[in-house]
């Protein structure tokens, strides 16, 4: 089952404009961080353009046998303008 509690990557966007004010190695770091005291559910969207940072960490944290890829959830949100299937899958 999906935990209630999720960790959310929105302030973890690296060389964004606005917001997102972390360099790629912290919110790597971060992400690292909350994975190993617990966290299985991890929060992303489209604008918050933390797909490949969530990805280089927990390929670290997998690879190194760290923690397992069936005991987390990675959840994101579909953008308003990409609700047909070719959109979405993009």
């Amino acid at each position: 089952m999906i935990p209630a509690l999720g960790y959310g990557t929105w302030q973890l966007a690296p060389d964004r404009k606005g917001t997102g004010n972390s360099s790629q190695a912290d919110a790597i770091e971060a992400i690292k961080e909350g994975v190993m005291v617990g966290y299985r559910h991890i929060d992303s969207a489209y604008m918050y353009d933390t797909e490949k940072v969530i990805g280089a960490a927990l390929k670290e944290l997998f690879s190194a046998c760290m923690v397992d890829r069936e005991d987390h959830f990675i959840v994101t949100k579909v953008w308003n303008n990409f609700h047909s299937r070719e959109r979405a899958v993009e």
